[in-house]
């Protein structure tokens, strides 16, 4: 992510032109980071939110139609932006939905973000929920619902882009008893399983650890790496060579 300098730089324009994307709604900040800065001559301190750019929204930019973009890039400086225009007619939706955005950032102190989906003419909102999965997309939408300003544009939002649904399925995999990791030991690097291990996504606990008799004779490689070299006595009986490993 980009802070407003690195982004301007980014995109080839001025640091004004920038401003021009953000008064426009086109582009809006992920996250904010602190920053300390000095001032005055006696060095008084004071700490500054910095808003961060993602490089992909920053990039999205140059898709909208109607903007000349390499005339923006050869205004200089002192010249009026052909973005100016543009930041007039931006239009009262956006300033609503970046207020709800940051309604929602404050109520649950958690990553809430949004673009403008300029072909499909959509505010998109997105959120990383919290350990316990909440807010819910159900719960943000009871909100907007409740929201007397946003709600008006409620046709124009919608919550939970693709990538927001991939980062609320891979929160819901961290919940324990949800997900697990299966791995499998082989008797040859194309072979038959011969040792299952099962455990918990979240909480690492190991569920099903077992030794299981591929009916084959183990190669050298595989014997190398786990001891086991073969299974006389038939599935659940003690592998040969195990033992030596234990001593």
């Amino acid at each position: 992510m980009l802070g407003p300098e690195l982004a301007a730089q980014h995109l080839e324009i001025r640091r004004r032109d920038l401003d021009y994307c953000i008064e426009t709604g086109w582009l809006a900040p992920v996250s904010h980071v602190q920053r300390t800065v000095w001032s005055g001559d006696r060095g008084h301190r004071k700490v500054v939110e910095v808003p961060m750019y993602r490089v992909g929204d920053l990039d999205a930019l140059k898709d909208i139609p109607g903007v000349d973009w390499e005339a923006v890039q050869a205004t200089k400086p002192g010249r009026p932006s052909p973005l100016r225009a543009f930041a007039q007619l931006a239009p009262k939706r956006a300033a609503i939905v970046r207020a709800f955005v940051d309604e929602l950032r404050e109520r649950f102190g958690l990553p809430v973000w949004t673009r403008f989906a300029n072909l499909d003419n959509l505010w998109l909102i997105d959120w990383e929920p919290a350990l316990d999965g909440t807010p819910s997309q159900d719960d943000v939408a009871a909100l907007l619902a409740g929201n007397p300003a946003a709600s008006r544009f409620a046709d124009g939002i919608q919550l939970l882009s693709a990538q927001g649904e991939a980062i609320h399925w891979a929160r819901r995999m961290l919940q324990p008893g949800v997900a697990c990791v299966l791995d499998t030991e082989t008797h040859a690097l194309w072979g038959r399983v011969m040792e299952v291990a099962v455990v918990d996504a979240a909480s690492g606990e190991v569920l099903l650890e077992t030794l299981v008799n591929p009916q084959t004779p183990v190669t050298e490689g595989a014997f190398g790496n786990r001891r086991v070299r073969a299974f006389p006595q038939g599935i659940g009986g003690e592998p040969e060579g195990l033992r030596h490993s234990r001593a």
